[in-house]
């Protein structure tokens, strides 16, 4: 199934109207007014989810420890979720990515994999800013606080 044929049945299933990609092909969402999301087409194969975690790590005391605590997260969900961390060299944003095949798609999938996603990206930005806060947006699966980026 095509990209948007996923996304257009995702977003009917939340009863929202449609999303159209930007100029880079790229769907921008945002879920809770912090969680930050992008889906893009990579090839014909292929489908990128990526999360904005944060901005590069603090310069100060403790900002080793802030990478050392997402990095544990990180690796601890790797096992059960493709996901991995990235830092864009030139912006020095940290962000959250994972890779899904585009054959066997469905909305139905897709939406299991946003909600996970999501839970994810909570858990990530909990641990890249100090906090032990655990608890997942996703938990209530998106409901009002889905909209549109922008």
């Amino acid at each position: 199934m095509a990209l948007a044929k996923i996304l257009e049945g995702f977003t009917e299933r939340l009863g929202l109207g449609m999303l159209s990609p930007d100029e880079d092909n790229v769907y921008r969402m945002v879920f809770d007014d912090v969680l930050e999301i992008e889906v893009a087409p990579l090839g014909e194969t292929h489908v990128r989810v990526r999360g904005h975690v944060g901005d590069d790590l603090p310069e100060a005391p403790g900002g080793d420890h802030a990478l050392e605590e997402l990095l544990q997260v990180n690796l601890a969900r790797l096992r059960r979720r493709r996901e991995v961390l990235t830092r864009d060299r030139s912006t020095r944003k940290i962000a959250l990515s994972r890779l899904e095949p585009l054959n066997g798609l469905d909305v139905e999938r897709f939406y299991v994999i946003i909600e996970e996603f999501l839970d994810s990206l909570s858990l990530c930005r909990a641990a890249f800013l100090g906090s032990t806060s655990t608890s997942s947006p996703a938990a209530a699966p998106f409901g009002p606080a889905f909209r549109p980026f922008g």
